[in-house]
């Protein structure tokens, strides 16, 4: 009997985390916004300049900027600007 409440135990005190973490998540994709960028940036397909434009979700501006550089790398862009931010 007594192993069978442990066992218990255990079991709720795992979904007791596991909600924690989902509740968690949640809350942070509900914090994320869409930002948007536009620019004139080298694009190798033309091997030339042209306009282009980059969109992510981050939680503020620093971390927009920052997925900005990771996925299309900064010296790829002549000028670059946000030109809006919204609500997921």
């Amino acid at each position: 009997m007594v192993n069978e409440a442990g066992c218990f135990y255990s079991w709720l005190v795992f979904c007791s985390s596991q909600l924690v973490l989902y509740i968690h998540t949640v809350k942070k994709l509900n914090d994320m916004k869409k930002y948007e960028f536009t620019g004139i940036r080298f694009v190798p397909g033309y091997n030339d300049f042209d306009q282009d434009w980059f969109e992510c979700e981050a939680e503020n501006e620093e971390e927009a900027w920052k997925e900005l550089d990771k996925y299309t790398k900064m010296w790829t862009w002549k000028s670059v600007k946000l030109i809006k931010v919204s609500q997921n």
